[in-house]
């Protein structure tokens, strides 16, 4: 929700919520088709609800009255939405077999509308350790570009239609290489850090190879 100020509404794409009244100012765009009660009566149809008609819902209530379990981004929702379990989203989505390539060392993950950068390699020493900073920065840079599918539970997200992507990971290869190359003096001398590194860059460096022209 974007914050008006001037009037201390909350203005979605589609609805002004007044957070004083617990209320949209405007009736659901669905109507009465949202809470399947297509025979309400016509006070109800524009908000003013009858005696004796309590149990019916008016069309100018957020998701139930329950804000803080529920959402309505776009103030669309013809009914309650519960927010998804958005607590470590990345191991969420590698929980899930079809969540894509099972080589991946990172990617972009999306939950409850919000992008998560996430690595999913082996922390196992210290060149490990410079491995999860760079995928970070590798994947930190596809944010902009890229798309959540809805609001709802941890999924990967993916590039945007108008998106290059061999431009986009061209882009993000050569900083990770850069990255990784930049970091060697985090091994302290260490000979096994340094082998490991230099094994992630050549890595790094046949990627740069097939997505730059």
């Amino acid at each position: 929700l974007s914050a008006v100020l001037w009037t201390a509404m909350h203005q979605t794409a589609h609805a002004f919520y007044n957070p004083g009244s617990g209320r949209w100012l405007s009736r659901d765009p669905v109507g009465e088709r949202s809470f399947n009660q297509n025979q309400l009566p016509s006070q109800a149809r524009v908000g003013r609800m009858p005696p004796g008609s309590e149990g019916l819902k008016p069309l100018y209530i957020l998701v139930d009255n329950d804000p803080i379990r529920r959402y309505d981004l776009f103030g669309l929702s013809g009914g309650p939405n519960t927010l998804p379990d958005c607590t470590d989203p990345c191991a969420k989505v590698m929980e899930n077999p079809d969540s894509g390539d099972a080589d991946d060392q990172g990617g972009v993950v999306c939950c409850g509308g919000r992008k998560y950068a996430c690595f999913w390699g082996a922390r196992i020493g210290k060149a490990d350790d410079i491995l999860r900073q760079c995928v970070l920065k590798h994947e930190q840079s596809h944010i902009p570009h890229v798309v959540c599918q809805g609001c709802g539970g941890a999924h990967r997200a993916v590039f945007a239609p108008n998106e290059n992507l061999k431009k986009n990971e061209c882009s993000a290869w050569t900083e990770t290489l850069q990255c990784l190359g930049q970091s060697r003096n985090q091994c302290g001398g260490d000979q096994a850090c340094e082998l490991q590194l230099i094994a992630y860059m050549n890595q790094a460096r046949e990627r740069v190879f097939n997505y730059c022209p």
